[in-house]
C-alpha cells in the first residue's frame, strides 16, 4: 500500500544563496550551542524538512537538548517543527520518541504563561495523530476554566477541531461547550463556542439562542454574525421558523452603527482627487529604433550598465562595450560534433555559466548534457538539465557554481550525448578548462597605517614576486599593477611624486568574503641606463596560502614581459 505524503501546513521562504546545512554541525549546535545558535540550527532543520529531506538523527537531539528550554522563540519554532516532522514510522506506527513530546505538550498546556498555553492549543488543532491527543484531553478540558480569555477561546477551538476529526476522544464535546457557553462572559470565547455548536450540535445552539433572543442586540459584532448564520441555516432547513426569528433579524438591522463611518470618510478623501485635472507632461521621448547611430544614449542604458557592474563587484572606468560578448569562453573546437561556448558571469558568491550547445552533425543527439567538475574552493550547486538536439540545432543551458574563498579555481568537464539509433556507447567531448580570476572577488579597500603594519606582522603566508616587465616608468608600472589586481594604493600621492629612481608603496584589498590581502611594492629604475626596464619585487602577504598564491599568479600573468614562475609561499618570519 502506498504511503500518502503528509500535507505541508507551513510555507517558509529561505534565501537561495543559503549555504547547505551539515547534519553533524547541526547536531553540535543543537547539543552544545547557546540559545542563539540553537535557534539558528532549529530554523535550518525546519528548512531541511520542508525541502523534503528526512533527518531522523536529529529528532532525539532536539527532544533532549532543545525541548526543555523555556525561550519563547524556541517554543515558537518547536511548534512549527512538531507540525511538519514525520511522527510515524514507515509502517504507520507512532514513533516511540513522540511519547516524550506528548509529555512536553501536557506541560505546556499547564504552563503559567497564557501565550504558551494558547499557542499550544492552536497547534493541537493541526495534529492528525489521535494517539498523541488522547493523553492531553484532561489538560485541554482544564484550559476551559483558565482565567485568561486567550486560553479559553483557543481551548474551545481545539475541542471543536478534535471533535470534528476524532469524535471518540471527546464524545461529550457539545454538552461541555454548551455548559461553558452558559457561564462565559467574553465575546470572542462565546463566538467560538457558538460556532462549534452551530456545526456540531445545532439543537443546542438553537436552545441557547432561544433563551437569549431578547438580548441579541447587546452581543458583540463577532457573535452577532454567528447568530445570523445560525438563523439562516435554521430558516433554510425549516421555513416555518422564519416568523420566530424575523423580529430578531430586523432588530439587528435597525441597530445604530457603532463603528466610525469609514466608507464615508474614504469617499470624502477620494472626492478631491476626482476633481483634479489631469495635465499631460510635455517631455521628449527618445525612440531607440528611430535614433541615429550617433545617439549614444540609444546604444546603452547607463543605469542598467551601472547596476550590472555593481552586482558583479566590478569598479573603475571600464569601457562601455565590455558586455556579455567580451566574456565568451570557447569550450570545444569547431570540428567537434558538439560545439560549446559559455558566458561566465560573476555575481557576488555565485558564478553563472550560460552554455551554448550546437549540434554540428546530421544526427539527433539525445540526453545531451554538460557534466562539470571543479578544482579549488568552488562547488557546483545546480547542474544543467539534459536536452535533445535536432540536426544542426542549438540549445542554451545554465549551471551555477558557488565560491567559498578567494582563490583561483578551475571549472572543467565534458559534453555527453547519445546518437539516436546508434548502438555505440555515449559520445563524449572534453571541454576546455575555465579559469576563475581572483580579481572578480576582491575589491579595493582602505585601512590605516597601524592596521596595515599589524596585519603585515600577523599574516602567516608571504609570496615574493619578482618584477619582470618592459615598462620603463615607475608610476606607469604602479598604475598597471593597481588595475590588474584591483588593489588600492595606501601610500599618499604626494609621497610618490617626483623622479628619484626608486619607489616603495603599500597596496591593500579585501575580498567579498572579508579576507585581507596586503602587498608591498619596491621597484627601481637604473639612472645610469636610460631606457632600462623597471626592476624590483612585490611582496604579498595574506592569511591563507591560496590567497597569496592566487594574487601572485595574477601579477605574473598580467606583466607584459616574459612570465617568471613565483616561488612557493613560505611562512613569514
Amino acid at each position: 500500500m502506498a504511503v500518502v505524503e503528509q500535507p505541508c501546513y507551513t510555507l517558509i521562504n529561505f534565501p537561495t544563496d543559503l549555504e547547505p546545512c551539515n547534519e553533524m554541525q547541526l547536531k553540535l549546535d543543537l547539543e552544545k550551542g547557546d540559545t542563539k545558535k540553537k535557534i539558528e540550527a532549529l530554523k535550518k532543520t525546519i528548512g531541511i524538512i520542508l525541502s523534503g529531506e528526512k533527518i531522523p538523527g536529529l529528532l532525539m537531539i532536539i527532544i533532549r537538548f532543545v525541548l526543555p528550554l523555556q525561550d519563547h522563540m524556541i517554543k515558537k519554532l518547536l511548534l512549527i517543527f512538531w507540525e511538519i516532522v514525520p511522527k510515524t514510522s514507515p509502517d504507520g506506527k507512532l514513533l516511540q520518541e513522540m511519547i516524550l513530546v506528548c509529555d512536553a505538550y501536557r506541560k505546556d498546556l499547564q504552563h503559567p504563561n497564557e501565550f504558551i498555553r494558547g499557542s499550544t492549543l492552536r497547534f493541537l488543532c493541526k495534529l492528525k495523530e489521535p494517539e498523541l491527543l488522547e493523553p492531553l484531553m484532561p489538560a485541554i478540558r482544564a484550559c476551559l476554566e483558565h482565567r485568561h480569555s486567550y486560553v479559553r477561546r483557543n481551548a474551545v477551538l481545539a475541542i471543536f477541531t478534535i471533535y470534528r476529526n476524532f469524535e471518540f476522544l471527546i464524545p461529550d464535546a457539545p454538552e461541555l461547550v454548551a455548559n461553558f457557553l452558559e457561564t462565559e462572559q467574553d465575546m470572542s470565547c462565546k463566538r467560538n463556542a457558538s460556532l462549534m455548536l452551530l456545526h456540531a450540535d445545532q439543537e443546542r445552539a438553537l436552545t441557547y439562542l432561544s433563551s437569549r433572543l431578547d438580548n441579541v442586540h447587546s452581543f458583540g459584532d463577532i457573535l452577532q454574525l454567528v447568530i445570523v448564520e445560525l438563523i439562516y441555516k435554521v430558516c433554510h432547513t425549516n421555513p416555518s421558523e422564519r416568523s420566530r426569528f424575523i423580529r430578531t433579524v430586523y432588530g439587528l438591522l435597525a441597530l445604530p452603527d457603532r463603528e466610525p463611518h469609514l466608507l464615508e470618510d474614504v469617499d470624502k478623501e477620494r472626492e478631491p482627487k476626482r476633481q483634479e485635472q489631469k495635465v499631460e507632461i510635455e517631455t521628449g521621448i527618445t525612440f531607440s529604433q528611430l535614433a541615429g547611430a550617433g545617439a549614444s544614449g540609444s546604444q546603452h542604458d547607463m543605469f542598467e550598465l551601472a547596476l550590472n557592474k555593481a552586482l558583479q563587484g566590478r569598479s573603475g572606468g571600464e569601457a562601455i562595450d565590455r558586455g556579455k560578448l567580451c566574456r565568451v569562453r570557447q569550450l570545444t573546437g569547431c570540428s567537434d560534433p558538439v560545439y560549446a561556448e559559455a558566458i561566465v558571469s560573476v555575481n557576488q558568491y555565485d558564478i553563472v555559466l550560460d552554455v551554448l550547445l550546437v549540434n554540428q552533425t546530421d544526427d539527433t543527439l539525445q540526453n545531451c548534457c554538460v557534466e562539470l567538475a571543479t578544482l579549488g574552493e568552488l562547488r557546483l550547486v545546480e547542474r544543467a538539465a539534459e536536452v535533445v538536439l535536432a540536426p544542426r540545432d542549438f540549445a542554451s543551458l545554465r549551471a551555477h557554481v558557488k565560491v567559498a574563498s578567494t582563490e583561483n579555481g578551475v571549472i572543467f568537464g565534458n559534453v555527453v550525448y547519445e546518437v539516436t539509433g546508434a548502438s555505440m556507447d555515449r559520445g563524449v567531448v572534453v571541454l576546455n578548462d575555465i579559469h576563475i580570476d581572483i580579481v572578480d572577488f576582491i575589491q579595493p579597500a582602505h585601512c590605516s597605517d597601524a592596521d596595515f603594519r599589524q596585519m603585515w606582522a600577523e599574516f602567516e603566508w608571504e609570496n615574493k614576486v619578482s618584477v619582470n616587465t618592459n615598462m620603463t616608468d615607475l608610476h606607469e608600472y604602479l598604475q598597471h599593477l593597481l588595475a590588474s589586481t584591483n588593489m588600492k594604493c595606501l601610500t599618499p600621492e604626494k609621497a610618490l611624486s617626483g623622479q628619484c629612481g626608486f619607489m616603495a608603496a603599500n597596496l591593500y584589498a579585501r575580498s567579498i568574503f572579508g579576507e585581507d590581502a596586503l602587498a608591498n611594492l619596491s621597484i627601481e629604475r637604473p639612472l645610469h641606463k636610460p631606457g632600462a626596464p623597471v626592476l624590483g619585487h612585490v611582496r604579498i602577504r595574506a592569511k591563507t596560502q591560496g590567497m597569496a598564491l592566487s594574487l601572485g599568479d595574477k601579477i605574473n600573468m598580467m606583466q607584459k614581459a616574459s612570465h617568471q614562475k613565483p616561488a612557493d609561499p613560505t611562512p613569514a618570519a
